[in-house]
């Protein structure tokens, strides 16, 4: 949505209204009560948007890659998203050495009892 404030020179404004506003971040859109308001927008449309999703999932005439996509907006929307990145560590050979060491004496030892 473009702002709908107007230039100085009585212009309309040409820029992006910020996410649940009439205006851009110039225009007012960067102050805290704007920004709020914005906020309570975006919220209060949510339940309406996760609404028609569930709407769109549960009907069966629906394609099943336009249900599958709004099931994924649906889990994406509840913060069930998949895991973006996997991190993976490699250990030093000496230190997995050490372990071992460390776990067959003390299986030795409890062996032993």
């Amino acid at each position: 949505m473009k702002c709908t404030a107007h230039t100085s020179a009585g212009n309309n404004c040409k820029a992006n209204a910020i996410k649940g506003s009439n205006v851009c971040r110039v225009h007012g859109g960067s102050a805290p009560q704007v920004k709020a308001k914005a906020q309570q927008r975006l919220l209060a449309a949510a339940d309406d948007a996760a609404a028609v999703l569930v709407q769109i999932i549960m009907d069966e005439s629906k394609p099943d890659n336009v249900r599958v996509t709004a099931i994924k907006d649906l889990l994406d929307r509840a913060g069930l998203k998949p895991v973006e990145q996997i991190e993976v560590t490699t250990l030093d050979e000496s230190v997995i050495d050490r372990e071992i060491a460390r776990l067959l004496k003390d299986l030795e030892s409890s062996g032993s009892n």
